[in-house]
């Protein structure tokens, strides 16, 4: 990896799903900073890593400014300290209607909520201590709008998207206690993206690109005013602003 002095590092944790490499292409692509991206995977992914390594290093012109690793967070922590950016993309869609067994439930929340916490916890290990400063300066957590009401078509999936956004919160309330020197949290809640999770949902205007999140994304986390939750795009907050308010004897003969 370079040692150039104004090269950042960004942690990328499900660095196989479209919207991380979406976003990786980005920060590789900047004008304004220089940076290099490790994309973090299970080691059922090492293939895909890899794949994704090489057309990252094609499209960047510099093959060294991305690499992958795979492991759980405690396993790879020493990594987490090098870093100025941590993004968890990981993600698992279910079809809901159709569970039959509580493994398909338990992985939801594995790998929307109870990975992302890991991650999140390890990566302020110690945080507290003013003597003791990290490198990591934002913790940027994908989440989903399916997290802001509970619908009969994405029960499951939105549970476990709802417990990592009262997470977020609590830990953005938590670092802000503690000072400046603590990194700064960020949700980010896209809409239905096109990508792997979303091949069963009919194409619409609402169904947006990868592309699309990624820049939303990579611009909140250049303005330093960005709020703690940013939608993406920013019209799902009015969208779902609404659907909240909808009176349950309405919502309920609905099929949302």
């Amino acid at each position: 990896m370079s040692t150039h002095p104004k090269t950042k590092t960004a942690l990328i944790v499900g660095g196989t799903s479209a919207i991380a490499l979406a976003l990786a292409e980005k920060l590789l692509r900047s004008k304004t900073e220089r940076w290099e991206v490790i994309l973090a995977g299970r080691s059922i992914s090492i293939n895909r890593l890899e794949s994704a390594r090489r057309h990252l290093g094609i499209l960047c012109g510099d093959a060294s400014r991305c690499r992958w690793i795979t492991g759980t967070p405690d396993y790879i922590w020493g990594v987490i300290d090098t870093c100025q950016l941590l993004v968890i993309a990981s993600g698992f869609l279910p079809n809901t209607p159709a569970l039959s067994s509580d493994k398909e439930t338990l992985e939801t929340f594995e790998a929307n909520t109870l990975l992302p916490i890991k991650w999140c916890e390890t990566a302020i290990a110690d945080i507290s201590r003013h003597d003791n400063p990290k490198l990591l300066k934002k913790i940027c957590v994908i989440g989903s709008v399916a997290g802001d009401r509970g619908r009969s078509s994405n029960y499951i999936y939105g549970a476990a998207k709802a417990a990592i956004a009262t997470y977020c919160e609590g830990l953005a309330h938590r670092l802000a206690l503690i000072g400046k020197h603590a990194p700064k949290v960020m949700l980010i809640k896209p809409g239905p993206t096109r990508s792997g999770m979303t091949q069963h949902i009919k194409d619409s205007l609402l169904l947006q690109s990868p592309e699309k999140i990624a820049g939303v994304i990579h611009a909140a986390l250049q303005n330093p005013k960005s709020p703690s939750v940013c939608y993406a795009p920013s019209w799902w907050k009015l969208i779902m602003d609404i659907i909240k308010q909808i009176p349950e004897k309405i919502i309920w003969k609905t099929k949302m």
